[in-house]
């Protein structure tokens, strides 16, 4: 009935953009990894983007949000997913494996190169990119999102444009700047540092 359809679409897209939402997006790989299925996800995270909040407002960030959802669906291929998941961040799922990854990704990179034309203003926007192959050992699409998310960090912190893909080290590296972070707070805490 109408009245299913329209609450569907209400759960399943982003009300900004008009694209899939994060829970669209895990529906999505729930059923790609029932079919055993290749692919990768890329967690496009949209640098500066709070600063154009901040300094412009939410009526300009929201249209900048939709003119980039719209600059990356102009790259999709037949079976790829694009979805808004965060303030700033997109997903795209890319049936196959390294090579469709590298390759969607650089062309990511290239799209946001490009000015947006935004309230009779022009935008630059960059991104930085983290892949994560799937199934790649993993059980559970939250397992591919959150290396995605620790490959797209590792990106951010490297400084150049481009993306990185996933690898386990990223983790034990995490895990290790976490400890020493908590241990530091817990020596603040009990002993004045």
């Amino acid at each position: 009935n109408e009245a299913d359809k329209k609450l569907r679409r209400l759960a399943y897209t982003d009300d900004v953009t008009g694209l899939p939402n994060r829970a669209h997006l895990l529906e999505f790989l729930d059923r790609a990894f029932a079919r055993q299925e290749d692919g990768a996800l890329l967690f496009i995270a949209i640098e500066h983007f709070k600063e154009i909040n901040d300094t412009q407002g939410y009526v300009v960030g929201d249209a900048v949000l939709k003119a980039a959802g719209e600059r990356l669906a102009s790259i999709l291929q037949t079976g790829d997913l694009l979805a808004r998941i965060g303030d700033e961040e997109f997903a795209l799922v890319v049936p196959g494996g390294n090579q469709a990854a590298a390759r969607t990704a650089a062309a990511v990179v290239d799209a946001m190169r490009n000015a947006l034309q935004v309230g009779g203003g022009s935008i630059i926007l960059s991104a930085k990119i983290g892949i994560a192959l799937y199934p790649g050992g993993r059980t559970t699409p939250s397992e591919v999102c959150a290396d995605a998310g620790l490959a797209s960090r590792d990106a951010k912190v490297s400084g150049d444009e481009g993306y990185r893909f996933y690898s386990p080290q990223m983790s034990a590296a995490f895990m290790e700047r976490r400890e020493i972070a908590q241990a530091l707070k817990q020596a603040i805490t009990h002993h004045g540092l």
